[in-house]
């Protein structure tokens, strides 16, 4: 298997940022904009699982201080947001079970930390399951054309011109 991380980074350096992070899920890079060359500066998107601080937050990790550097250095920018999509209450109450969340006031300065209070992880999954059940051929047929959005498709019989 391959991660998208920046070229500099040894696999140790990876290794030890994995084990920093919950479930060993490293920053790796979801969306990268491709109007940019490979080895142009760009925006991108990194997904990752919190960070393991410990109950008092001070437990930190130069592996993956080093790893979210590289990717601010690989930003037109010069800037990482770190959207964290639970609650900035939610974050502090897992740092109970050693998680919690970067500190943008410290080792992680660079970056801009944001909470979204998004629900729950089984409303977000219930919600993405959904979602990926209207884009089936199954959702189509079931919904006929019932609407703009999932009435029939080019060619079809009754198709609008676009």
């Amino acid at each position: 298997e391959r991660l998208g991380t920046p070229a500099a980074m040894s696999d140790a350096t990876l290794d030890a940022a994995a084990r920093f992070r919950s479930r060993a899920r490293l920053p790796v890079l979801s969306w990268r904009d491709a109007r940019h060359a490979p080895t142009e500066r760009a925006p991108a998107l990194l997904r990752s699982a919190q960070p393991l601080v410990g109950s008092n937050g001070a437990a930190r990790c130069e592996a993956d201080e080093a790893l979210l550097r590289a990717a601010r250095r690989a930003s037109p920018i010069d800037m990482i947001y770190i959207l964290d999509l639970r609650g900035a209450l939610a974050a502090s109450a897992n740092r109970v079970r050693g998680g919690g969340s970067e500190d943008a006031t410290g080792r992680y300065a660079f970056a801009v930390v944001e909470f979204c209070d998004l629900a729950n992880a089984q409303a977000v999954r219930h919600a993405y399951e959904r979602a990926r059940y209207l884009c089936t051929d199954a959702a189509v047929a079931a919904a006929g054309a019932r609407g703009p959005w999932l009435g029939p498709g080019p060619g079809a019989a009754g198709a609008r011109g676009g």
